[in-house]
């Protein structure tokens, strides 16, 4: 764990929980607590990872990867909350086509994922993996300017945060909009498939510059 203003940093290389051997956790919590690394993976070779960054921490990492994993049976859960924020290259959760479950959830006032570049992210795969987005109240999930799909398996429940779209969102799974504000910047280009888009009482659907382009009804 990572309390109180401490730091880990690892220079060169890659911050794992979960692997071969078996399942691990992070918690980076507090003011000035700080975890960088190239790439975190959360959950991996059949294992159960978790982080969590929480009460104002901070993470900085390339690639972020909850349950990319061929061997089924993994499990990644990411959580960022209280104020923490997190940043990074391209987000992927349950990529790959097997039995696999990652989550990531950003909640809480002032919690954020800001990802920057123009690497590709990607929700869910094909078939067979379970991957899920829960952007809460008060979190905010910026993309880059890459393009960013949501795949057959893969689910984003938008319910009382903010999504910032600055590249292609590509919807090929399930977009919940339940609440919050979507917001297509300069750039990006949110398109929904063929599925129906409802924005309900009290959400914004903002086109700042941006595209919104659908098969199906809004």
């Amino acid at each position: 764990n990572v309390l109180n203003g401490g730091g880990i940093s690892v220079t060169g290389g890659n911050l794992n929980l979960a692997d071969g051997f078996g399942g691990g956790t992070l918690l980076v919590d507090g003011a000035g607590s700080t975890a960088s690394a190239g790439l975190l993976g959360v959950g991996f070779s059949g294992n159960a990872g978790l982080a969590t960054f929480s009460n104002a921490g901070m993470g900085s990492f390339t690639s972020i990867d909850v349950s990319d994993s061929t061997i089924a049976g993994s499990t990644g859960t990411l959580n960022i909350q209280s104020g923490a924020t997190v940043t990074g290259t391209s987000l992927e959760i349950a990529p790959n086509a097997f039995a696999n479950n990652g989550t990531l959830t950003i909640t809480g006032a002032g919690s954020s994922l800001t990802l920057s570049g123009t690497n590709a992210s990607a929700i869910g795969a094909a078939s067979a993996s379970t991957g899920t987005l829960n952007i809460q109240s008060g979190g905010t999930l910026s993309t880059n300017s890459g393009t960013t799909t949501i795949n057959p398996t893969g689910t984003v429940n938008l319910a009382g945060g903010t999504l910032n779209v600055r590249g292609v969102f590509d919807n090929n799974g399930t977009f919940n909009f339940a609440g919050g504000t979507l917001d297509v910047k300069t750039g990006g280009n949110f398109q929904s498939g063929t599925s129906t888009l409802t924005v309900p009482t009290g959400a914004t659907l903002a086109i700042n510059g941006g595209f919104y382009n659908s098969q199906g009804n809004l």
